[in-house]
């Protein structure tokens, strides 16, 4: 029964995460259908060529800062889910007490869920406010041809995945692994 109640706990946890994930997509659409945006849009619009260098300065920052993020994350990430995944096996590998069982699913399951949540989540989410500005940046420069060339890897890569169903597995690829730690641990309580 044990077994059941955490797989479940699992689904809901991977619910709920789908929930912020079409949350922070409706922010991000809001976001980029501001006012605000397309106020800075126009902004970017005027900015002269002398100053340029200073935008593209901007739009490199963030690039990095989004970058760094995601190093930072992967790390940690490498880090607790090993450690998770670990303590699942070694459960498996020794014979232990009921007691034990529990204490060390549950420090298991923590793990991998602070990462997920909070680490990762929060990352995704910074990384969106990032992105936003950086297509607003792509979309100024291209529409002014101040760099006489359709500039803009993120907007390309938007427009090419928006429709495919496989971004939607990629993007949810730790959701994946959330479902496989839950069924592990629902396993091993069930015996």
């Amino acid at each position: 029964m044990i077994g059941v109640i955490t797989f479940s706990a699992g689904i809901l946890l991977a619910l709920i995460n789908e929930c912020l994930t079409r949350r922070d997509r409706r922010k991000q659409d809001e976001r980029e259908k501001s006012k605000e945006h397309r106020e800075y849009l126009q902004r970017l619009g005027e900015v002269n060529d002398n100053h340029m260098d200073h935008i593209l300065k901007d739009y490199e920052t963030m690039n990095r800062e989004i970058h760094n993020r995601s190093v930072i994350t992967e790390a940690v990430g490498a880090i607790l889910i090993t450690a998770s995944f670990l303590i699942l096996a070694n459960t498996v590998a020794y014979k232990v007490t009921l007691n034990s069982k529990y204490s060390m699913c549950i420090i298991s399951i923590l793990l991998y869920v602070l990462w997920f949540f909070v680490l990762h989540n929060t990352t995704k989410e910074l990384d969106n406010m990032m992105f936003s500005r950086m297509r607003a940046i792509e979309e100024a420069l291209s529409n002014e041809k101040k760099l006489n060339y359709d500039f803009g890897i993120h907007r390309y890569i938007r427009g090419e995945t928006r429709n495919t169903h496989w971004i939607g597995i990629r993007r949810r690829f730790w959701v994946w692994v959330l479902l496989l730690l839950f069924s592990g641990w629902g396993l091993i309580l069930s015996i």
